[in-house]
């Protein structure tokens, strides 16, 4: 998964040869010669890469797509961007995985309050369909009410499979007589 943070939101891309195919990216970069400007994206891919930093590209699977001052881009995993980038980038990765959290979790309020009419309705069908809920509490209330004419033994025993959870009809062989 590669994510990039944009001014105007994410950007998922679905290959590394979106990265590689955008403007300024090199794969070898040398991190003795240019200043770290900020994290644009994280990836965690598998096969691992290459790290783009010209004295490392040691292979890593997570790792964060970097922009530096002269406009170039890499990837960095973040041991190496810790190693050559030092406190700077600790703190720029802190504040790019919280933005990112941030960003992900308004995305997912979004969609889940796109989802809410659907919701409702799917929740009013089971309350009011032909066999919904009401339904089945005013067939309930008939079982369990000895005015309306369900005998007191079958009362308890519809008592009895609400208390145990079970819908298995039992009975004992004490209860059962037989006839001579």
């Amino acid at each position: 998964m590669i994510t990039l943070n944009t001014d105007k939101g994410l950007v998922r891309l679905e290959s590394w040869d979106d990265v590689l195919s955008r403007p300024g990216f090199v794969a070898d970069l040398d991190p003795r010669t240019v200043k770290l400007d900020r994290i644009i994206g994280s990836y965690a891919l598998f096969p691992f890469l290459p790290c783009g930093l010209s004295i490392c590209h040691r292979s890593h699977g997570k790792g964060y797509l970097v922009a530096t001052s002269d406009g170039r881009e890499t990837n960095i995993g973040k041991d190496c961007g810790k190693r050559y980038f030092e406190v700077q980038f600790e703190r720029m990765a802190k504040a790019f995985d919280r933005d990112l959290r941030h960003k992900e979790r308004r995305e997912t309020l979004v969609a889940l309050q796109h989802r809410i009419p659907a919701i409702e309705q799917r929740i009013a069908g089971l309350m009011d369909g032909p066999d919904g809920a009401r339904w089945i509490n005013r067939q309930l209330v008939r079982l369990m009410d000895p005015m309306k004419g369900m005998p007191g033994a079958v009362i308890a025993i519809v008592a009895g499979l609400i208390r145990r959870r079970s819908g298995a009809l039992t009975r004992s062989l004490s209860s059962h007589r037989r006839r001579a």
